[in-house]
């Protein structure tokens, strides 16, 4: 396939692959896990995607290609600001180079040569300017500072509902029996039951990365024995009992 994107030359020369991510590749076929693998490849180099049923999409759309997209622009980023660098760089080379020529033919308009042995002849550095490039150091170091902040900032929210899963399997291995509220003990075997029926991709669907009005069609794909009303109360009640039931 021809790649038809000229841009994808200022792109990422590779992805990132999340270990959180072998719980959904592990309940892929082997053709669904190429399509999506293809894909992730074909959206960076901005080639068509090949066609993909409901399963591999969501996938794609809802794990794969936000990290993408993520990684892109800190990539973009990180091109722009060394290009804003090195300008900056070549600009004040060219415009030292400019001064210390006009100030030799000012202050030598008949060429006398010089001795740099001697004490007036000598090269003096000024403080401001030793001063001035310490500054453009700190500034530089600061920009770095501000992009790794804010890579930092976006990659905990994309990262953020693999924390709450990662919660809610921890959750299910609750032994039930030692509850004494009905309510904790009903919340917990429903959480258990939705996790084996679905499996923890189709949990994490119908959890945690669904609307309301997505859920009746979500079900239909990720069956299980709960009404939508108990998957419902999962959603809705999820911080009140991961908070509760495992004292975070």
């Amino acid at each position: 396939m021809e790649n038809k994107n000229e841009e994808n030359l200022f792109s990422p020369k590779g992805f990132f692959m999340k270990l959180e991510w072998y719980e959904l590749f592990a309940t892929m076929k082997p053709k669904q896990f190429q399509n999506v693998i293809m894909n992730s490849y074909n959206y960076l180099l901005g080639n068509e995607l090949l066609g993909m049923n409901q399963f591999e999409s969501t996938i794609f759309e809802y794990a794969i290609k936000p990290v993408l997209v993520h990684n892109n622009k800190v990539y973009q980023e990180k091109c722009a600001h060394n290009a804003r660098i090195s300008k900056k760089g070549v600009e004040a080379k060219a415009a030292k180079k400019l001064k210390d020529e006009t100030d030799t033919t000012q202050n030598n308009p008949l060429g006398k040569t010089t001795n740099p042995e001697l004490p007036k002849d000598k090269s003096i550095t000024k403080e401001k300017d030793i001063n001035k490039s310490k500054d453009e150091i700190k500034l530089e170091g600061k920009s770095e500072s501000i992009v790794e902040d804010a890579v930092q900032i976006e990659a905990s929210t994309i990262d953020e509902d693999f924390i709450i899963l990662d919660s809610f399997k921890e959750l299910v291995k609750i032994d039930s029996s030692q509850l004494e509220d009905n309510e904790d003990f009903q919340y917990v075997n429903n959480c258990r039951i939705l996790a084996q029926d679905a499996g923890w991709f189709g949990f994490f669907k119908l959890v945690l990365k669904s609307s309301i009005k997505e859920l009746p069609e979500l079900m239909k794909i990720h069956k299980s024995s709960l009404d939508e009303y108990s998957i419902l109360e999962i959603r809705k009640h999820r911080i009140f009992y991961l908070k509760k039931l495992l004292n975070n």
